[in-house]
């Protein structure tokens, strides 16, 4: 028996909205976008209190301001969450989060009771790198490595053929405690020498402060030409161009892209890094992929965390 023909499935996008959130040791950020990505409205949070039913609290009061907005949002499908740390998407849990101090903490218990509206959340990493895919035309066959260096937290998203690395306990991407330094600065994990010691801007600003006699923040001395913060930057990126040499010998991405706060530190700090990438790379420069800043920052994690939420609903229209 013949069926009838077979109709084109009309989406309104203009009235289906996508919440995204974003938590990190700083700040909590949510956005309502439309399902193509365009944010309608942006709220933010700061956090003074870590703990998961204070970061509840926050979520409490950006959902409260979404409704009271009710007139510029349409119908809600669902809810993206990017964090930095150990995350179990299937599961909806955060395995470990090094900087929120989280252990095993289910989403559901950060969101007050929401019906059947979905929830997923992923690492910040990865959402960022599948943000920038998303909305910064990035092909799904490429392999891109996407680095994220915000106050504190530091991770990696891997994109190969076309998906993500997770690794087999979901730590793949997690470079904080790569070593970099024999017997280098003491880093919290109770190492010595780790990645993060060295470019993690939150720790860098507070030694720059204790050595300064200016008032200026690192990134912004760096740009006035501060010679003591020259020396803390150009540190920092030969540090990174080592981690990134031993990403290119292991994955050979074809892009490689540098996400969070050292964006603020212009085009100058990313071509340092590359120029200490091909100082010391020892296959040819052919090999040596293409770099670049997040075309996505601030917001491509929060915008990665939509991007699935959409993903997912668009499967089964």
């Amino acid at each position: 028996m013949q069926g009838r023909n077979r109709e084109l499935l009309q989406i309104d996008y203009d009235h289906i909205d996508v919440l995204g959130f974003e938590v990190n040791e700083s700040f909590v950020h949510g956005v309502v976008c439309d399902l193509k990505g365009a944010v309608k409205m942006s709220f933010s949070e700061p956090v003074q209190d870590k703990r998961p039913q204070a970061i509840a609290e926050s979520i409490k009061v950006i959902l409260d301001q979404i409704r009271q907005n009710e007139a510029k949002t349409a119908n809600i499908i669902g809810i993206g969450l990017s964090i930095s740390g150990i995350v179990a998407p299937t599961e909806q849990k955060v395995i470990h989060s090094g900087t929120m101090g989280w252990e095993n903490i289910h989403v559901n218990d950060l969101f007050p009771p929401l019906g059947d509206m979905m929830i997923i959340v992923e690492n910040d990493a990865n959402a960022a790198l599948l943000g920038e895919v998303w909305v910064a035309n990035i092909q799904d066959d490429e392999d891109v490595v996407y680095i994220v260096i915000s106050e504190g937290a530091i991770g990696a998203s891997l994109l190969v053929d076309g998906q993500l690395v997770r690794g087999s306990t979901m730590v793949a991407g997690e470079i904080s405690h790569f070593p970099v330094e024999p017997n280098g600065k003491s880093c919290m994990c109770g190492n010595s020498g780790c990645f993060e010691t060295y470019v993690s801007l939150e720790r860098l600003e507070k030694e720059f402060a204790e050595l300064s006699t200016g008032n200026m923040k690192l990134i912004e001395a760096y740009k006035a030409g501060d010679e003591l913060a020259q020396q803390f930057v150009i540190q920092a990126a030969h540090k990174m161009a080592t981690v990134i040499r031993s990403i290119i010998y292991l994955v050979n991405p074809g892009r490689i892209i540098i996400g969070g706060l050292w964006i603020e530190a212009g085009e100058e700090f990313l071509n340092l890094v590359l120029q200490q990438v091909k100082k010391h790379f020892s296959l040819g420069e052919r090999h040596i992929p293409q770099f670049a800043y997040s075309k996505l920052h601030p917001h491509a994690g929060v915008l990665g965390a939509v991007g699935l939420v959409i993903d997912e609903f668009l499967k089964y229209q």
